[in-house]
């Protein structure tokens, strides 16, 4: 099993990772904060992956410099992100992977529904819970549904 080290801004968040089983809990707002936590966390350890999607407050670079030598970079992101030539060029030593799952929709439809089946799977067996969902009836209702998002309220 792995050990997750997480990021999360607000305390609701927070709580949903500990009860997730997540130990190790550090800021998405502040890179500073991210930095010093992560430092605390791993005791002079490196990470082996990291699953990014922030651009904001250098957690690239930041990032980066908590991996292995030859750890894998994985970017969920859509701003921001480096190039391969960029990550080849400042981390000669890490694997850079750019996961676009819009991508893989679009030009690889068969290994798109390999993975919703997987996931079927995995949430029909009870090995992957749901998300909380907040609903938002009728259009009338769009505007705090968009806001909601805008200001990281949802989980």
């Amino acid at each position: 099993g792995a050990v997750v080290y997480a990021t999360a801004g607000r305390e609701e968040k927070r709580q949903h990772l500990r009860g997730m089983g997540v130990q190790y809990i550090t800021s998405s707002r502040s890179g500073s904060e991210f930095e010093a936590d992560m430092e605390e966390f791993l005791l002079g350890e490196r990470l082996d992956v990291v699953l990014n999607s922030f651009s904001h407050d250098n957690f690239i670079s930041r990032s980066m410099q908590l991996l292995k030598p030859t750890g894998r970079f994985v970017e969920i992101g859509k701003r921001g992100v480096l190039t391969e030539a960029d990550v080849t060029c400042r981390y000669p030593d890490v694997q850079y992977h750019l996961l676009a799952i819009d991508t893989i929709v679009d030009q690889e439809p068969d290994r798109y529904q390999g993975l919703l089946r997987r996931l079927e799977e995995a949430m029909g067996s009870g090995s992957l819970q749901p998300l909380p969902v907040q609903v938002f009836e009728g259009l009338e209702q769009s505007v705090a549904a968009f806001t909601c998002l805008q200001r990281a309220e949802h989980i």
